[in-house]
């Protein structure tokens, strides 16, 4: 035979890893079932009388027993058949495999493939784990050069600040035994002045004459503070009479001055309510009417007049009252003048209502005259008072269509 045929013939004989992998779990398995059979066997107590029993009739329960037991001891030969063949394979392998061969063994492409798969695939799995671990110690070194550069340059600015700080002492140390010197030399002329006078009593003489002299003025101090205190609190109690004093003229003058401009809007509505009644009588005549037009309309413009008086009345008014509380926060920021700014403000709100109440009349008179049956004179009165113009408190004019 050639050797070629013989390295066939080997290569036949030797499995895969895979194969011997596949052959051991057979083996394992068939001992199980092995294990398990006679388990069974023995459990079955002969005859169906154990522990083990099947549902139905006596005779249908034999011949499952007995089927199932044939099977069992069919696997069972499979299974002894099957070893028998492992472990004749596993013999013919270590007898290969313990007497040396003299001729060259050829292994096969499919073992050898599978060897250099594995191979690879441990060696690719180190290689990236060293990798990996290069790249953390790469990483590591660098940030250990970076804490080492850091330290050097802290080490540096330390090495700076004790050079420093070693100047600065020795200056202060120097500085220090020239002082310690100089009051060395200063108490050595003190005790040999004492030894040559009575310095002791001369001392305590000064410090009772310092200590005298310290009382006396801290009292005249004390009665000084004292006084102070007192004028100050008959100051502050004049300034809150001032103050008080101030206050009550400001708001007796705003309420007369708001008096007076309610007693002018009295006044105005009346005599708007009397030209009303005025010219609701001089509907009944033509001639009349028309007379009483003309005194109309100079009555309306007399009261237009009037309502700019009191218009301007209202602005000299809030000016007086702006210069009254410039005044008042002149002579103390902290007054309070909340209460006496509300009343000014209530007093133009009723005097704003009133003038407000005067226009309605107005209106309404003149709405009276659109419905009467005078459609001539009527209709020149209401152009008359389309004309017409009234100013508000505020001083801004607006024009109100009468109708």
């Amino acid at each position: 035979m050639s050797s070629d045929t013989i390295s066939v013939k080997e290569e036949a004989r030797q499995p895969t890893a895979s194969e011997e992998a596949e052959i051991i779990a057979r083996s394992r398995l068939f001992d199980a079932g092995a294990v398990a059979l006679t388990e069974f066997t023995s459990r079955l107590g002969g005859g169906g009388f154990g522990d083990l029993r099947i549902e139905g009739s006596k005779a249908n329960g034999h011949e499952q027993l007995f089927a199932l037991r044939d099977l069992l001891q069919k696997i069972q030969a499979d299974m002894n058949k099957t070893s028998a063949k492992c472990s004749h394979l596993e013999e013919d392998i270590e007898s290969e495999c313990g007497t040396p061969s003299r001729k060259t063994s050829k292994m096969s492409n499919k073992h050898a493939k599978t060897l250099e798969g594995v191979v690879e695939r441990q060696t690719s799995d180190k290689f990236r784990d060293i990798s990996i671990k290069f790249e953390n110690l790469a990483e590591q070194m660098e940030k250990s050069k970076k804490e080492t550069s850091m330290l050097g340059e802290e080490i540096d600015r330390l090495k700076e600040k004790v050079r420093k700080r070693a100047v600065s002492t020795v200056d202060q140390n120097a500085r220090s035994e020239d002082q310690h010197r100089a009051i060395v030399k200063r108490v050595e002329r003190l005790e040999k002045g004492k030894k040559s006078s009575n310095l002791d009593a001369r001392v305590g003489k000064v410090e009772e004459r310092i200590d005298g002299e310290v009382d006396a003025r801290l009292a005249q101090l004390d009665t000084q503070m004292n006084q102070q205190e007192l004028n100050a609190r008959l100051f502050s109690s004049r300034i809150q009479n001032l103050e008080n004093e101030q206050r009550m003229q400001a708001e007796k003058q705003l309420e007369a001055k708001v008096d007076g401009l309610s007693s002018d809007n009295k006044d105005l509505a009346k005599q708007v309510w009397d030209l009303g009644l005025a010219v609701d009588s001089a509907i009944g005549t033509g001639i009349r009417a028309e007379r009483r037009a003309i005194e109309c309309e100079r009555k309306i413009s007399g009261l237009g007049g009037k309502v700019d008086g009191l218009a301007s009345m209202g602005t000299t008014f809030e000016e007086q009252f702006n210069d009254l509380e410039e005044r008042v926060g002149g002579l103390d920021s902290s007054v309070e003048l909340g209460s006496l700014a509300d009343k000014a403000d209530s007093h133009i709100g009723c005097l704003d209502k009133r003038l407000d109440r005067v226009e309605e009349h107005v209106k309404a008179f003149a709405e009276q005259l659109a419905t009467s049956r005078r459609p001539g004179w009527v209709g020149w009165l209401i152009r008359l008072m389309r004309g017409s113009r009234f100013r508000t408190v505020s001083g801004s004019d607006v024009y109100h269509d009468i109708c």
